[in-house]
């Protein structure tokens, strides 16, 4: 088990990091989409404008 480690420690450490990014993004994402957000563009010109932001709106206006 040692002999493999040592073998490989630079590759499981790239995966081990590459890990830890997607699990952070996924995080990110989800904490997003809870909050009501679905993007991080401008929505002049998205189509899907009405849908992802109809919640946040409707509950401004009351």
């Amino acid at each position: 088990m040692l002999a493999f480690l040592s073998e490989n420690w630079a590759t499981l450490l790239i995966c081990l990091v590459l890990l830890v990014v997607v699990v952070l993004v996924v995080r990110k994402i989800v904490h997003d989409k809870k909050k009501g957000s679905c993007c991080s563009c401008g929505c002049q010109s998205c189509a899907h404008a009405g849908c992802c932001h109809a919640h946040s709106e409707n509950a401004e206006h009351r």
